[in-house]
């Protein structure tokens, strides 16, 4: 339903055709809980970014990937959401971020308690950035 609506929307809105569609009941869809990473899932990326020798953005890979895969791992949150997280937003004094309400899908800031390997992480990353802008870029 919510793929024909758009695909009509959008031909109405490229002339494509002539009346938009009316007032169509919403069909009950089932919210279901996203699978995580399983431990061994993530340990078996963390050894892999670890060994990652090519820069991002000025930082050595072995140094920002493991940032990321823990930040994402940690937070839970959709990776735009973890790639708009700003230095202001982290407090690693106090092992906590908040990821703001504009780059979540619900709206809504999402306060995130760190773990310890995360702080370490992005204590590394922070020590390789040539910007204050946002963690995982300029």
């Amino acid at each position: 339903r919510a793929v024909l609506l758009a695909i009509w929307n959008g031909a109405v809105v490229t002339e494509h055709h002539a009346t938009p569609p009316r007032h169509i009941t919403k069909l009950p869809v089932e919210k279901r809980t996203p699978d995580a990473w399983t431990l061994d899932q993530l340990g078996r990326l963390l050894n892999a970014a670890k060994q990652e020798t090519r820069p991002v953005e000025h930082v050595p890979g072995n140094v920002f990937w493991p940032a990321l895969l823990w930040t994402a791992y940690n937070s839970g949150a959709r990776i735009n959401a973890v790639m708009s997280i700003r230095w202001d937003e982290v407090d690693l004094e106090r092992g906590r971020l908040k990821i703001l309400a504009e780059s979540q899908k619900h709206k809504a800031d999402q306060p995130v308690g760190l773990m310890p390997e995360t702080i370490e992480a992005l204590r590394e990353l922070a020590e390789h950035q040539a910007c204050d802008a946002t963690v995982f870029g300029c």
